[in-house]
């Protein structure tokens, strides 16, 4: 029955008409991108450009949100982009020259018309795919090669790195990096210069582009580590180049000040060498996972996948979705990937194609590596996938040819490989559009006085990340609304709290439960967990002062804030992020206490709505 179909397979037009039905199949599966609106960091870099951002940059450097000086934190959380908590050293800046003149061309040629940032992106995407179902026909048989390129199109890597255009940055850095390594694999077959110094240059593109091009600098180095016929110094003396480039890059990343420093989440392989160790030990096995069983990364960072939490609560197996608990079991899933990558190198070992490709699959595991610096998430697995998938469609292809039971084996994983994370990239992208379209709709459609707004205070009353409190101000100046003089929020703890007006210009929260300040990957992107708090440790920003009144396991339990004047005043505005927008939030009388729902999950009871 298969060899009808190998046969076919093998004819160039099926091949093209195929890779052609894929790639519209994937474009489909995200259609919503087009859609989105801009996210987060996408109004920093286009206020950036436009003169609104808190700081200034140029074109070249959009990527540079803080440089680590004192003076910069401080000013960021003097104006509320950075939260009171942030560590005023932290360095959140990234080396992407050629990434961050992209978004400036779009910037000066479209302005504010979300969608052609989008599609510009999407180019690029196709782009992408295209040169890997190239990649795949030039290395695999045309059977593996369809299958390899099906998975591929349908993993997890693609859907931020396509919607967000901060992250457009990815797909051009990873492009440039495999045309790269094609070049650099007909050098090493053929002797070409010209193909080695074509190599080079690419490579050097790839790298101005961002560091994600450090991911598919594993390839070169894993086809050099799977060539035994090649001496030690010939693949030294092959690879020193690009050795030479990812070395100017450091350099010239550390001369201009850039890098990652005093992070929570970002760990530096430059500064902070064994912390950069110890993250490679605990996320490679989460990013595993990713690839081998589609179970997305982004779960190990922001908690367990929805349909675990619902089909566990009210059984015994409720505790294993807890925070602590689910990670320790996303990393044991993540161990079982290992195990099957290690029976894989062996068990198709005999196979002419799988003996021929180990490379891509070494490759695709030393990928990892450049990303373990970030905090898990699907995205950062783009690299890895071109060399991973192969090895999955050889598996595939392997148990069809085998026993009735073995085929049917393969198909069930081929179609869970294909289906679930299908699945969950539709989910992404329409998920994607949805919050980006409710948060923009929320923020220009809060109830102010335009005139007035410009010279008035917002304090938000919680939030669970940033886009819908520290960019509030940055949104509405992008679509030309008066945005406030600061904006502070007073915490991303995923939790409600008791707020007990105790002064007439300050009042005191305590977070329910176990909930401290500081335990998400949210509050910890801005400042180390490993820098304590303090009883009584007192923060200034602007016109708010912030006091450590109690703490839990060396974290914030209870706050006081204090302004430098009345809450009453006119010149404050209080709100509350919830499903039906921002609600203007209603002080209490002093003496008395309410309590303060969870931000965004639940809607502001109307004893607590201004004007209710």
């Amino acid at each position: 029955m298969l060899r009808p179909i190998r046969a076919c397979l093998a004819q160039t037009r099926v091949q093209l008409a195929l890779y052609l039905a894929v790639i519209c199949f994937a474009c489909w599966l995200r259609r919503e991108v087009l859609s989105s609106d801009f996210l987060a960091d996408d109004y920093a870099q286009l206020g950036m450009l436009d003169g609104s951002y808190p700081l200034e940059r140029s074109a070249w450097d959009l990527f540079t949100f803080s440089n680590g000086e004192r003076a910069e934190g401080e000013r960021l959380m003097e104006l509320g982009f950075y939260p009171w908590w942030a560590d005023p050293t932290v360095r959140i800046s990234m080396f992407r020259p050629l990434a961050s003149a992209m978004i400036a061309l779009d910037f000066w040629q479209f302005g504010n018309v979300e969608w052609a940032y989008h599609l510009h992106s999407l180019c690029w995407w196709i782009v992408l795919l295209c040169l890997v179902a190239w990649s795949f026909r030039r290395w695999l048989t045309p059977p593996v090669a369809a299958l390899a390129f099906l998975l591929f199109c349908c993993a997890n890597a693609h859907g931020l790195a396509l919607a967000w255009i901060c992250n457009r940055s990815a797909i051009m850095a990873t492009l440039f990096a495999l045309v790269a390594l094609h070049f650099y694999v007909r050098a090493r077959e053929s002797s070409s210069k010209r193909s080695q110094v074509a190599a080079i240059v690419l490579f050097c593109i790839a790298l101005g582009f961002g560091e994600y091009a450090l991911c598919t600098a594993a390839y070169f180095f894993a086809f050099e580590a799977c060539r035994r016929e090649r001496t030690l110094r010939d693949s030294a003396r092959a690879l020193s180049p690009f050795a030479g480039a990812v070395l100017v890059f450091f350099l010239v990343r550390s001369a201009l000040g850039l890098g990652m420093q005093r992070s929570g989440v970002y760990v530096d392989a430059v500064t902070e060498p064994f912390a950069f160790l110890h993250a490679i030990l605990q996320r490679t096995p989460v990013f595993l996972s990713d690839l081998a069983f589609a179970l997305r990364s982004d779960y190990w960072t922001f908690g367990a996948p929805p349909f675990g939490i619902g089909m566990a609560r009210g059984s015994v197996f409720a505790g294993l979705f807890e925070p602590g608990a689910w990670r320790i079991l996303h990393q044991c899933i993540g161990l079982i990937a290992c195990a099957l990558l290690l029976w894989l190198w062996r068990a198709l070992g005999r196979d002419p194609q799988a003996r021929s490709t180990r490379w891509l699959l070494l490759g695709a595991i030393l990928s990892l590596i450049p990303v373990c610096g970030s905090f898990p998430s699907s995205r950062l697995t783009l690299a890895a996938c071109f060399g991973f998938m192969p090895q999955l469609a050889i598996l595939v292809d392997w148990g069809l040819a085998r026993s009735r039971a073995a085929s049917l084996l393969a198909v069930a994983l081929l179609g869970y490989l294909v289906v679930v994370p299908s699945m969950q990239q539709r989910d992404e992208a329409q998920g994607f559009m949805h919050v980006t379209r409710r948060t923009k709709r929320d923020i220009l459609g809060l109830n102010v006085d335009e005139q007035r707004f410009r010279s008035q205070d917002v304090l938000v009353m919680g939030a669970l990340e940033g886009g819908l409190s520290t960019y509030l101000p940055l949104t509405r100046q992008r679509y030309s609304r008066s945005a406030p003089h600061a904006c502070w929020v007073l915490s991303f703890v995923p939790s409600s709290y008791s707020l007990e007006r105790d002064k007439v210009n300050g009042f005191r929260i305590r977070f329910h439960g176990l909930r401290t300040l500081g335990s998400s990957v949210s509050e910890q992107l801005l400042r180390k967990p490993d820098l304590p708090f303090h009883l009584g440790d007192t923060t200034q920003v602007g016109a708010l002062r912030v006091t450590v009144t109690e703490l839990l396991d060396g974290k914030p339990k209870t706050l006081s804030f204090e302004l430098d004047r009345s809450l009453e005043d006119p010149s404050l505005i209080f709100l509350f992020p919830s499903r039906r927008g921002y609600q203007r939030f209603r002080m209490p009388p002093l003496g008395e206490a309410v309590v303060v729902p969870t931000p965004t999950l639940e809607t502001l009871p109307d004893e607590l709505v201004e004007g209710a």
